[in-house]
């Protein structure tokens, strides 16, 4: 969270305010001076639409919306690009095509991610959005309920692709759109869809980690040393990563 405090103040140009849900772990709320802290104990897509709300209360149609995962941050000016995106798109948000979410029916995929999403809180409160898992839907990953609605409403959106120049992992360590990385589970086990799809010989089961335990063993070592380079070298991301000065 210091990490992300440290690169949204470098490349945010407009005044802002985070607002940061958390349950159990109590973070030290002083160490934190551009935070807002909420304690919800509830699901991960529960305390983002309960934040959404508190932001709603407080702000004009016109100010952005943008919730952002506490493993990801700008690594570029981007506020007045994301601005200039919602000139035409009314939403802007990470798609992670590079994930085999082979669970999730086809019309499903390429959802809006939570690890990065921006749009105007006058978007997000006209249409009553939400992240919701909604009972009965069927959907299993926070996003797929809001992409269903933006398809109903036949909201067209600008998604941000990874554009990594260099892949560590296939799915972790991403730049999206030359302007926000996103670290990767950086709050919860090393393992994803990814590690399950792309070793069929293993059997494409969710249970691969129980059955292979060094995958997230080793993914878990992998994230821990890429966050230290990151730490030691503010141009690690954009350098080694992205290929740009």
């Amino acid at each position: 969270m210091k990490l992300q405090e440290k690169y949204v103040d470098r490349f945010t140009e407009s005044k802002y305010k985070i607002f940061c849900g958390f349950s159990n772990t109590v973070p030290t709320v002083s160490y934190y001076k551009s935070f807002d802290f909420s304690n919800f104990s509830d699901q991960h897509w529960e305390r983002l639409d309960r934040l959404a709300f508190e932001i709603c209360k407080q702000s004009e149609d016109d100010d952005l919306l943008v919730f952002m995962d506490g493993d990801a941050f700008p690594i570029t000016g981007w506020d007045w690009k994301i601005k200039d995106f919602l000139e035409e798109f009314p939403v802007v948000a990470i798609t992670r095509k590079e994930n085999p979410e082979m669970l999730l029916p086809d019309e499903d995929r390429g959802y809006p991610h939570p690890c990065f999403f921006a749009t105007t809180v006058g978007f997000w409160r006209g249409n009553n959005l939400t992240w919701g898992l909604n009972p009965g839907s069927g959907a299993q990953s926070a996003g797929v309920v809001l992409h269903r609605k933006l398809k109903d409403m036949g909201v067209s959106w600008k998604s941000l692709l990874r554009s990594n120049a260099l892949d560590i992992h296939p799915l972790y360590f991403g730049i999206y759109g030359e302007l926000v990385y996103h670290h990767g589970a950086g709050n919860r086990e090393v393992y994803d869809s990814i590690d399950i799809w792309s070793r069929p010989k293993l059997g494409g089961t969710v249970d691969l980690d129980l059955r292979y335990p060094l995958i997230p063993r080793f993914n878990t070592k992998l994230s821990k040393f890429v966050f230290e380079e990151i730490e030691k070298d503010d141009n690690f991301i954009r350098v080694f990563l992205g290929g740009t000065p």
